[in-house]
């Protein structure tokens, strides 16, 4: 075999072996192993400000490794303290069976940094998994999310990246 074919077969083979890791993670096949867990979200939020407290809802759809085809909500407080409000609260991630996947940004665990128009805001934070309902009851885990919030049209995007024991 030549080394352009020995390449060529390597390849192949962690291609199958990708492959069939995905298929046995989107079947809920892996149980009390840690994976990677990435998964993307936008939406629409609502932040409500009274005197230095933001009151913050949030409700988007997206997918992610494990919950494929998912919901994400969340509900939390922030500070309105410029440039970088510090925020935090309990998220769920519903999966597509209607698992559910808790989540929570410890108070201060996320900022949200804005331009100088005080309009666009860069997303950044840390978050543990709190159990769930279903496949997810024993989940836990923790994640870095990063994305960005627009004030004007309410719209946001998220990020997460991190790991995930089921």
């Amino acid at each position: 075999m030549t080394r352009f074919g020995i390449i060529r077969a390597v390849t192949a083979a962690a291609v199958v072996a990708a492959v069939a890791a995905g298929s046995a993670l989107a079947g809920g096949a892996v149980t009390g192993k840690t994976v990677a867990f990435s998964a993307g979200y936008t939406g629409k939020a609502s932040v409500k400000v009274s005197g230095s407290t933001a009151d913050i809802s949030a409700d988007a759809t997206g997918s992610g490794t494990l919950v494929g085809k998912s919901k994400l909500s969340g509900k939390g407080v922030g500070n309105s303290v410029e440039p970088c409000p510090l925020f935090g609260g309990p998220g769920t991630i519903t999966a597509a069976d209607g698992s559910k996947l808790n989540f929570v940004i410890t108070a201060g665990g996320g900022s949200a940094c804005t331009d100088e128009a005080a309009q666009a805001f860069s997303l950044v934070g840390r978050a543990t998994f709190k159990g769930g309902t279903g496949k997810y009851a024993k989940a836990k885990g923790t994640f870095k999310f990063t994305g960005s919030y627009d004030r004007g049209n309410g719209i946001f995007s998220v990020k997460l990246k991190g790991t995930l024991t089921v």
